[in-house]
């Protein structure tokens, strides 16, 4: 009797190994050549053959130095096309990284130490395609320092990022991910004698060619979260220049996607190290234009960090006072900023730097009712009351 052609041969192998062999790579697109040496290698295989839903075993394992391991298990069947099974990848060190952002932004160095767990499934399909499932991916990032801008700086530093219950469909183009936790991170930041942000300089060119389309990825995340977060910045534009710091920062983004009109619920909430709270907590939607709404508060924040400021435009000192203030914000793109509630400056005290004499001072002023929109430059006041006013004229 006849057979059904397969379209393959029949073929069946009984065990492949390959025991404590190595491999060496390198890579000359780099400006500095990448050279990655790989060893032991261990491969065992048993049983793959091309024989109707007849499956086959396999386990990949490399070392590479400095212990990192690569381990890929699983079972592996040709006819019809299908595999599943585990990767893990534990200790790589990420420093070799750092030539390839060379050629697209101003890094001199990269260290991290990258692990990596998932489970996978890879599917043929009849037109001869493949499906591929990436499932239960957790990884952790740790000990991230980036180094490189003008002046060469360590500019963003964490001890750990965490990514848990990840999952990646191809063809579907979908990536899901329970939750991502960077823990401590350090950033410093500043503006540069031309009042540009240092950061701009890490956003690559825009060369590539978008000529030829392709299929937009969709993808959520169940929760974004920073804790203790601190922010060092820096105003090299004005003389002397200024230096403060954000910490304690404490942020939650969740329901994010990259869908446009998403409405994501952001919580946040920061010190400054001189003293004052800031807090908000409302909705944010990134596509397709960034906006924020919700309410800020912000509790005993010092008016001095203002005084290199105020000291350009006016022969005046800010010697003491702070503010607090209660409000519903809503921000978008460019000016697109109004605020509107209550405020409070307590002890406030201005010396006429000029005459060496004291300005106006207070002990407090309470504004019950404000609405300010930047982009119309109108400010709007109820009432003002003072307790102890004292003013110069």
């Amino acid at each position: 009797a006849g057979t059904e052609d397969s379209g393959m041969p029949r073929l069946l192998v009984h065990n492949i190994a390959l025991n404590r062999g190595s491999a060496r790579l390198i890579d000359r697109v780099p400006a500095t050549p990448v050279e990655v040496i790989a060893g032991p290698v261990t491969v065992a295989v048993e049983h793959l053959n091309t024989l109707p839903d007849r499956t086959g075993q396999q386990s990949v394992s490399v070392g590479f130095p400095g212990g990192a391991d690569i381990n890929w298990s699983g079972s592996i069947n040709l006819e019809p096309l299908h595999s599943e099974g585990e990767f893990t990848l534990e200790n790589a060190r990420m420093d070799k990284v750092s030539e390839y952002l060379k050629g697209i932004m101003p890094v001199e160095s990269l260290q991290a130490v990258l692990s990596l767990t998932t489970r996978y499934e890879l599917v043929g399909t009849p037109d001869g395609g493949v499906q591929i499932e990436l499932h239960d991916i957790n990884s952790d990032l740790a000990d991230f320092a980036l180094t490189g801008l003008q002046p060469s700086t360590q500019f963003m530093q964490f001890p750990a990022l965490e990514i848990r219950g990840g999952t990646v469909r191809y063809p579907d183009h979908s990536v899901q991910i329970d939750s991502i936790t960077l823990n401590r991170p350090v950033l410093d930041t500043w503006l540069d004698a031309a009042g540009e942000p240092n950061l701009l300089a890490l956003v690559p060119d825009e060369t590539a060619d978008d000529s030829a389309e392709t299929e937009p990825w969709s993808v959520s995340i169940g929760e974004f979260s920073i804790r203790e977060g601190i922010v060092d910045f820096s105003d090299r534009g004005i003389e002397p220049a200024t230096a403060h710091r954000l910490q304690a920062i404490e942020l939650k983004l969740e329901n994010i996607s990259n869908q446009e009109g998403a409405s994501m619920p952001l919580t946040l909430s920061a010190g400054l190290q001189g003293g004052g709270q800031f807090d908000f907590g409302g909705q944010a939607v990134v596509l397709p234009e960034l906006t924020l709404k919700g309410n800020a508060s912000a509790v005993d924040i010092p008016l001095l960090p203002a005084q290199p400021y105020v000291e350009q435009q006016l022969a005046i000192a800010i010697e003491q006072g702070t503010l607090s203030m209660r409000a519903n914000l809503e921000a978008g793109t460019g000016d697109a900023l109004t605020v509107e509630g209550e405020l409070t400056v307590f002890d406030l005290k201005i010396q006429d730097t000029a005459q060496n004499e004291s300005l106006a001072a207070w002990q407090r002023l309470d504004i019950d009712r404000f609405e300010a929109d930047v982009a119309t430059g109108e400010l709007n006041l109820s009432s003002l009351s003072f307790k102890q006013p004292y003013g110069r004229i």
